[in-house]
Formats: C-alpha cells, sequence, structure tokens
C-alpha cells in the first residue's frame, strides 16, 4: 500500500482574515469549524477526536469534506495533533501561522515565518474600518474622530513594524483600556509605551513570550549585530531574520529593539553608576573604535546607523537606565502623514530625558527647532532633551556656540573624532573618551571600511 499522503492545508496570509475566510465557506454551506487558538487542540483532544471521526461519516455519506480554521498555529508545537490533522484526507486544515517543519510529497520541507506583516494600505483601509466599528461597539458614547483614530493605528503600525500579532493586541489595548488618548492622536498613545513601567505590564509579557522569546544563539547574533558590527556574519543574519528583525540590512520595528535593548541576556549589566546625562553618554563612548562607525552589514560607511546601535547597546548596559530606541528604523517614511519624526533614544529610569543623534552639525537648527519651536514636533521633551553631534571630519571644534544657542549650551554635547573628545557646550570635559579609537585595526574591518581608511591617508 502507498504510504504517501495529500495535505489539504490553506495558510491565510493576515489573521484578521480568518473570520472572514469562515463566514464565506458557511455561506457556500460548508461545515466549518473555527479554533480560536491552536493550544486548544492540545487541550481538548476527545473534541479532536469527535470531529475527525465525524468528518470521516460525512465524507463517506456525502463525498464533502470538513474545514478546520486554526489560528494561532504557533501555539501548538506538538507534532502527533498536527499530523493527525494533516493525515487526514477527509479534512480541509486552514491555519495562520506555521510554527514547524512539516515534511510531506506536496509541501517538502518549509519553515514559514511565524511574523505576519500588515500593509499601510491594509491599516488604512480594511483595519481601520474594523476598529472604528469595533470602538463603536466597545464605546457607544464616546464621539470618534476619524482621524484621531487613523493616526493612532498608523502609529501604531509604524511602531510595531506591521508585524500582525503586536500591531493587533496594542491596538484592541489602547482601544479598551485608553480610548480618550485614542481619541486625542498618537502623540498621547506613545507617552503609554515611554516609561520602563511599560516593559513589565501584562500586555507586553504577552508579546514578549509570543514574538520575542530569544535563544541563546538568536541572543548572542543580536549582541553582534548592535554592539559588534564586525563580527556579524550572514548566519547571524539568518538567525534573527525570522523575527523580522530586517530587511535589506535594515530594522523594521522600533518595538523589536525596545524589546532587545531591555532584555538583561543580551546586554548584561556593568558596574557603572551614571547620575547624570553626560556620564552616561561619555561611559557609552568609552568603548567606540574605529570599526564601530562602520554599518552593521558592512557595506557602508554610513556611521550614523553604527554609531546609533552601539551607542544604544551601551547605554542599556547603565544599571537603572532603560532605553525607548526609535533609531534607524527604515520601513517607511517617517515624514508621511501619521507617523511622527522619532527621536533618536527616550532615557528612562533613573534619568528622564531623550538624546537626539547628529552627524557633523547637519540641520543642526532645524534639531534644535524641532525641540524649542512651539510649532516643533518633539516640543513636550523640551524640558529634558541633549542633542549629541558626531563630528566626523578634520574640522576643530569652535571654540564657542552661535550666540542664538548660547543659552542652549547644557544641552548640546559634540564628539571630536579627530581630537577623540567629548565636549559639552564648547568645553572639552571628556578628553581620549574612546580608547584605541585611533588604533589601526582595518584588518578587522570589512573592504568598504578599508577603502574608506585608505582615501582618508591620500587625502591627508
Amino acid at each position: 500500500m502507498n504510504n504517501l499522503f495529500t495535505i489539504s492545508v490553506i495558510i491565510i496570509g493576515k489573521t484578521v482574515f480568518l473570520r472572514e475566510v469562515c463566514r464565506e465557506l458557511v455561506a457556500r454551506e460548508c461545515d466549518v469549524y473555527f479554533v480560536a487558538s491552536a493550544a486548544n487542540l492540545i487541550r481538548e483532544m476527545s473534541e479532536l477526536n469527535e470531529l475527525i471521526n465525524f468528518a470521516e461519516l460525512r465524507f463517506n455519506s456525502t463525498g464533502q469534506r470538513t474545514y478546520i480554521a486554526v489560528d494561532e498555529a504557533q501555539s501548538c508545537q506538538d507534532h502527533g495533533v498536527w499530523l493527525k490533522l494533516l493525515r487526514n484526507s477527509n479534512l480541509v486544515v486552514i491555519v495562520t501561522g506555521l510554527p514547524m517543519e512539516f515534511n510531506s510529497p506536496n509541501m517538502g520541507q518549509k519553515q514559514a515565518s511565524s511574523f505576519i506583516f500588515f500593509s499601510e494600505e491594509e491599516v488604512s483601509n480594511e483595519i481601520f474600518e474594523i476598529f472604528k466599528r469595533y470602538v463603536a461597539s466597545r464605546h457607544p458614547a464616546t464621539p470618534i474622530n476619524e482621524a484621531k483614530l487613523l493616526d493612532v493605528l498608523l502609529g501604531i503600525w509604524s511602531y510595531t513594524g506591521g508585524h500582525a500579532f503586536p500591531f493587533m493586541h496594542l491596538c484592541h489595548y489602547v482601544c479598551d483600556k485608553h480610548i480618550n488618548l485614542v481619541m486625542e492622536g498618537y502623540k498621547a498613545i506613545d507617552k503609554l509605551f515611554r516609561p520602563a513601567s511599560f516593559m513589565s505590564s501584562p500586555i507586553m509579557n504577552k508579546l514578549i513570550e509570543r514574538c520575542f522569546s530569544f535563544e541563546s544563539p538568536i541572543r548572542d547574533a543580536l549582541r553582534k549585530y548592535l554592539s559588534s558590527p564586525s563580527q556579524f556574519s550572514y548566519e547571524d543574519q539568518r538567525l534573527i531574520s525570522k523575527f523580522g528583525f530586517m530587511e535589506n540590512g535594515r530594522v523594521l520595528s522600533d518595538l523589536f529593539l525596545q524589546v532587545v535593548y531591555a532584555d538583561p541576556f543580551i546586554f548584561r549589566k556593568a558596574a557603572v553608576v551614571a547620575s547624570n546625562i553626560e556620564d552616561a553618554i561619555a561611559y557609552a563612548l568609552r568603548n567606540f573604535t574605529n570599526d564601530r562607525f562602520m554599518e552593521p552589514d558592512r557595506i557602508n560607511y554610513a556611521y550614523e546607523n553604527s554609531v546609533g546601535f552601539y551607542f544604544g547597546a551601551q547605554l542599556a548596559t547603565i544599571p537603572g537606565i532603560y532605553l525607548k530606541p526609535q533609531v534607524q528604523v527604515a520601513r517607511v517614511d517617517r515624514n508621511k502623514p501619521g507617523h511622527l519624526p522619532c527621536v533618536d533614544f527616550y532615557v528612562n529610569g533613573k534619568l528622564d530625558v531623550c538624546i537626539e543623534i547628529i552627524r557633523n552639525t547637519s540641520n543642526f537648527e532645524k534639531h534644535l527647532d524641532r525641540f524649542e519651536s512651539n510649532a516643533g514636533e518633539y516640543r513636550h521633551f523640551r524640558d529634558n532633551y541633549v542633542i549629541l553631534d558626531f563630528q566626523m571630519d578634520n574640522k576643530p571644534i569652535l571654540s564657542t556656540l552661535p550666540t542664538k544657542y548660547e543659552h542652549l549650551k547644557e544641552k548640546i554635547f559634540t564628539f571630536s573624532y579627530l581630537e577623540n573628545c567629548l565636549y559639552k557646550g564648547r568645553i572639552p570635559i571628556f578628553p581620549n573618551i574612546c580608547k584605541d579609537l585611533h588604533v589601526d585595526n582595518c584588518k578587522n574591518l570589512g573592504n568598504s571600511m578599508q577603502r574608506y581608511v585608505d582615501e582618508k591617508k591620500r587625502s591627508e
């Protein structure tokens, strides 16, 4: 007898549409069973066996197969349960998520990602309509400001990188618990995601357990990506890509970085006390070497990315420091409607201050205006921000600030790559701050970094 079997399985790309598929099948007079979570398959094995027996009787009598729709497939890791379902020729199985490898003549060997992503268009259209109805049903006495609701949905979409599970759960969370803030727009909702206490909230515990449970090899790969880019390998990228972490070498999710920086097993706390922001900045800079200014993908010498990642990795090791990073999240154009410009780091815990990183004083006045102007996007941080300017060219630091910025000298820090010195205002407060910064360690760098160093030597 031939031992091969046929798998009838449909993988739905978007969780939110699974129920719609079921409704359509019911409308076509199909027998459909909906399982809200695959974990229920294990807890209700007797009912599953009854369903399989019923499906056999139905097929023998009518020739029609029975449909079973299983949501959150990754919550069941029992191969025996899945094989019981998938080997049954009387069933058509519809799933969202696919947590393990299935070997069959039809599918071959395939590991599907547990990450499903929504597009901006889907959020702006179908999902917006869904949540408009949801808010109306949950809060009938609350007038719905559709523009503010859309702003919140698009803000959370950007914050989560479009990852369906955290996106939907955070949208339900704010609509259930903070509807008044929802009607103020995303700027009000963003404040909920900043405090250190948010990382230990029930909603975050659920998201971390489901989406961001990092094993040791993945922790090592993440640590190298964010703090040792010259050691980051293709194998490391493969390990972490299944989390939706990268796309063409770019980070997709603020939320992902927020979880990574807070993970004590990735960035172990150091024996250092930072009582103010300048001590924190000085500590974060002390281990910078030449290769820390190289892109993590080792292709471009675009130091703003690598500086931001490694700087955050060092900050994260300071006890009492908590980061909400929003640095280099490049899935979408942040200047589109519905997406606020994002400060590079919000440092909470002992310190309550945000850090904006710039390079070579680029758009210096524009960055300051974002905080200082009454119409600035960052004006709510006016009393607790600093600018950290990385001067990478061979120009000396000017001895004074422009007169119009003199009153802001406590907020302006400048790192001189040429001098290896950190300035506050125009006072050099930490000379020789980075150890071994100008040591010739080119043999450890990628080819692009080698070319850059050669070109610098020739120009000098």
